[in-house]
């Protein structure tokens, strides 16, 4: 009786245990659920099962699977360490949340994460930086290797591949076009295999090349492309647009002073700076 009397108290009641004159740190088998145990300071193996089952047991150690641990009803599974702090939150609905920790990351991959693409229900493909609220930034890709990136209506229409669009509102109204890079708030590469860069630079033409930025702070429009094939460099100032080219293969170089409009380049081929 040395081993039976050894200090283990278990504080529930109705438990029938099975020791069988056990040494202290062998398993023990515990016939009912229990929520909390004490012992006399010493770590004992606790196996839960049920008299019927009994060959399905969890063990404190590896053991062959499969392995199911959960609840049957609409209420949430809760992992707890050092302290019975909560560390992984799993509700009824199969949401997880991983608390911020004590110490060190809360989260650690060695290893690939798999996210799908977006879908119209935005329920799926999207990693949201800065909480879930309205100012969030989010990160997806939709169709076939579209990259989005930025604070805006998830775009599910592309259809075009190998595009990238990063800023808030970027390349809202992509669709069909391929090989496009939009960099900017409300940045728009809808021509396929252009490049715009600045806040409002726009081209709805492909092949074009658009350098510059609206003026936030008063009317004056982004820079656009109007053409194929067209370059335009330059921003806005006060109320006074960007340069623009709406020629076929035109170049305009050249942004506003806020007195005078940007470079305007009208004519196919044509050219204008300043």
């Amino acid at each position: 009786m040395r081993h039976l009397l050894s200090p283990l108290f278990v504080c529930c009641m109705s438990i029938v245990v099975n020791m069988a004159c056990k040494p202290v740190d062998a398993p023990v088998v515990l016939y009912a659920i229990i929520t909390r145990c004490a012992h006399g300071g010493q770590q004992v193996p606790i196996i839960v099962a049920s008299s019927a089952t009994g060959a399905q047991v969890i063990t404190n150690d590896c053991q062959p699977g499969p392995l199911r641990i959960g609840t049957n009803n609409a209420t949430s599974l809760t992992l707890a360490t050092n302290g019975c702090f909560d560390r992984i939150v799993i509700d009824e609905n199969g949401a997880v949340v991983v608390n911020m920790p004590t110490a060190g990351e809360a989260l650690t991959v060695n290893g690939n994460i798999v996210v799908p693409m977006v879908n119209v229900a935005e329920t799926q493909g999207i990693l949201k930086l800065g909480g879930t609220g309205a100012n969030r930034v989010n990160v997806y890709e939709s169709g076939i290797q579209n990259f989005f990136m930025g604070s805006s209506p998830v775009n599910t229409i592309v259809t075009g591949t190998n595009n990238i669009s990063i800023g808030i509102g970027a390349n809202t109204a992509l669709t069909t076009a391929n090989n496009t890079i939009a960099i900017g708030t409300s940045a728009s590469a809808i021509g396929s295999d252009s490049v715009v860069l600045g806040d409002g630079a726009n081209s709805t033409f492909a092949r074009t090349i658009v350098i510059g930025s609206k003026d936030s702070t008063s009317t004056g429009v982004a820079p656009t492309a109007g053409a194929l094939n067209a370059i335009v460099i330059g921003s806005a100032q006060a109320g006074q647009r960007g340069a623009l080219a709406s020629g076929i293969s035109a170049i305009a170089v050249g942004g506003s002073d806020g007195v005078f409009p940007g470079a305007l380049a009208s004519g196919g081929r044509s050219i204008a700076l300043g």
